[in-house]
């Protein structure tokens, strides 16, 4: 039952995510007008607008003007419910409560998902993302520490709005001083209000794991991308996709298991 209803879910919202990815960095309301083709305004039925299937009945084309449909939005519903189904397995890092923590992981992996998604083809990070994410996220906090008998909602509030302000200044902090340096901002302000939200789900030790994680990644794959000639260097490159990364693996594992890794890395180098 469980499969099946992520698999549902994840699916149902990863179609929605296409919509919120398109629209939010154009300003557009993500409720109406209902889905249409961009280049012949067809308003597209619902039974065109069924999660994967859809897509490969009409062949990633438009039906009306055939159009070709951007294989990124099947891409994203197969992934999300995919992610949805493997969250089932995921580390209880907001709540000891099976359902709880599910609950959160699958918002979490939502807004990872939108953010990445768009900061890869857009290079921005919109502020009503960032706003709407980091309110869900202290909210979330407060309602598992008040279901909790051991947790406090206030104390867990606060200590996740530090964390995200923290984060948020700890990053600007590192900006300033690069800029210094070689006179060139090595993260937008964009990252820093991610990380900002980032902290309000997860807290100081679990932002600050996803920080390494995403600049550990994101150095690997900038380094094979450059050996292959597929970027250039001083290209500019969205940071948001790996911040998303990192964030998702500290929520699947917890942030200890990434502390230990790095702990043995560092015995072993």
């Amino acid at each position: 039952m469980f499969y099946l209803l992520s698999i549902l879910l994840g699916s149902s919202f990863g179609s929605f995510l296409n919509v919120c990815r398109y629209r939010i960095p154009r300003n557009e309301s993500i409720i109406y007008p209902s889905s249409f083709c961009r280049e012949c305004l067809s308003e597209i039925k619902w039974y065109f607008n069924i999660p994967v299937i859809s897509w490969i009945w009409l062949k990633g084309n438009c039906y009306y003007c055939k159009a070709n449909i951007n294989v990124s939005y099947l891409f994203i519903e197969i992934l999300t419910p995919i992610l949805f189904v493997l969250n089932l397995y995921s580390f209880p890092i907001f709540s000891n409560y099976f359902l709880l923590n599910l609950v959160g992981i699958d918002i979490l992996t939502l807004y990872f998902l939108l953010i990445a998604f768009i900061d890869f083809s857009t290079y921005k990070i919109p502020n009503i993302i960032i706003l709407t994410g980091s309110i869900t996220g202290l909210s979330f906090t407060i309602i598992s520490k008040l279901i909790s008998p051991f947790d406090n909602a206030l104390i867990g509030f606060i200590f996740n709005l530090l964390s995200g302000l923290l984060g948020f200044i700890l990053l600007e902090s590192i900006v300033f001083l690069v800029a210094l340096i070689i006179n060139k901002n090595a993260f937008g302000m964009g990252d820093s209000k991610y990380l900002f939200l980032i902290g309000s789900w997860i807290g100081f030790k679990g932002m600050v794991m996803s920080f390494v994680l995403a600049i550990f990644i994101g150095g690997i794959i900038t380094l094979l991308l450059l050996l292959i000639s597929k970027i250039r260097r001083g290209q500019k490159i969205p940071f948001g996709p790996y911040l998303s990364l990192g964030g998702y693996l500290v929520c699947f594992y917890g942030e200890e298991f990434w502390i230990s890794v790095i702990r043995k890395i560092s015995l072993y180098s």
